[in-house]
């Protein structure tokens, strides 16, 4: 399509050109008889050829933005913000520490169940990733000011409509993260695990590279992960244009079920 283009609009260049040569030819012919027709024509060419050959004069370069018309700033903003709150899980670690089987199976013969243990230890864990949206937001201020770039305008999420969507993002991005803790039982591999899932979500998403830049399927893969959920909510909002936030949703009930299950299922042995 772009040759195409390209092809039609030097196609375009060198007919006008010759018709407005073939025109001052006979203007010169027959009102200046005193001017050399052919030393006119020549001259004529140069311009016609030094406007054809220069580039920057050809054509326009428009730079519309990587993901819902956003900026560089703006679309990295959203992907290195879902990175680290997806990183800012490892520092929760030691809350997670002191969690043993025998202590669960106490909690439950005292009724308090594997769904109400989730659910309290769920909580705090929420609270630990909002003070990280936090710290997301504070250190991307401090960083634009150093280094005197542009930040994105945020003016879009003072929105009450955009509270709802930000919210399902986070408690997805926590649920995710909390389920990956309950899949091991030891803090240290709960880590590594947690490292390696927001590494290849960083790469398959699109928070490392915009997501256009990566092949389709990728692309289509990356969208129905949870970081490709939030990025395209993030960039949405930013943007104006919303996000979604029924798959947050869904993701949320889903994350939180497999934790009660695998409670379950840890307790029963």
């Amino acid at each position: 399509q772009l040759l195409t283009e390209v092809a039609d609009a030097v196609s375009r260049v060198f007919l006008e050109a010759e018709s407005a040569l073939v025109g001052a030819r006979n203007f010169v012919t027959e009102a200046l008889p005193e001017v050399d027709a052919d030393a006119s024509d020549f001259a004529l060419a140069d311009r016609y050829t030094a406007l054809t050959l220069s580039r920057d004069k050809f054509y326009r370069v428009e730079i519309l933005g990587y993901a819902a018309s956003l900026s560089t700033e703006g679309y990295y903003f959203c992907g290195i913000g879902t990175l680290f709150l997806m990183l800012w899980a490892i520092s929760t670690s030691p809350l997670f520490s002191r969690r043993s089987k025998e202590l669960c199976r106490v909690l439950t013969v005292r009724g308090l169940g594997p769904g109400k243990q989730v659910v309290c230890e769920f909580l705090p864990f929420l609270v630990l990733m909002l003070v990280g949206l936090g710290c997301i937001l504070a250190a991307s201020g401090v960083f634009f000011r150093l280094y005197g770039a542009e930040p994105p305008s945020l003016e879009p999420l003072r929105s009450p409509r955009a509270w709802p969507v930000l919210l399902s993002q986070v408690l997805m991005l926590c649920a995710m993260e909390f389920f990956l803790y309950e899949v091991e039982s030891s803090p240290v591999e709960g880590i590594l695990l947690q490292f390696l899932c927001a590494v290849a979500q960083g790469y398959i998403c699109g928070c490392v590279y915009p997501y256009s830049f990566l092949p389709k399927g990728v692309r289509l893969l990356g969208s129905l992960l949870p970081a490709g959920v939030a990025i395209r909510s993030f960039t949405g909002l930013l943007s104006g244009e919303g996000g979604p936030w029924v798959f947050a949703v869904l993701y949320v009930l889903g994350f939180l079920a497999l934790s009660v299950l695998l409670r379950r299922r840890r307790l029963s042995r």
